[in-house]
């Protein structure tokens, strides 16, 4: 089963380094952990707790939870994700653009 999408909260790009987490599930997703929180988005592992992204994380921790508590140890910072994805997002945006529609002669390209 693929669970492969965007669950980043807007929050995330304000948010105090302190307040983030990766999920440890869906690492590409920087979670606030007060809105995770509240949601009930979280886990509690051997004496540490571990934020989830979304509902669909919930169950596949449980399933196997030493399995992502040993991922959850090589997880990059929130920053980290956060920079990445910019950079992805960024590269995206450019190479999705029609080159051919602007003359980049006059762009200083």
């Amino acid at each position: 089963m693929s669970h492969d999408h965007d669950h980043t909260s807007p929050a995330a790009l304000s948010a105090a380094d302190d307040e983030l987490s990766v999920c440890p599930v869906m690492p590409s997703n920087v979670v606030v952990k007060q809105e995770a929180e509240e949601a009930g988005l979280y886990r509690d592992y051997e004496g540490q707790r571990y934020w989830l992204c979304c509902g669909g994380c919930g169950p596949r921790f449980d399933a196997d939870p030493e399995r992502f508590v040993a991922a959850a140890a090589t997880l990059p910072s929130p920053r980290e994700v956060l920079s990445e994805r910019a950079a992805k997002a960024a590269a995206h945006d450019h190479a999705a653009h029609d080159h051919a529609a602007h003359d980049h002669s006059k762009m200083g390209h």
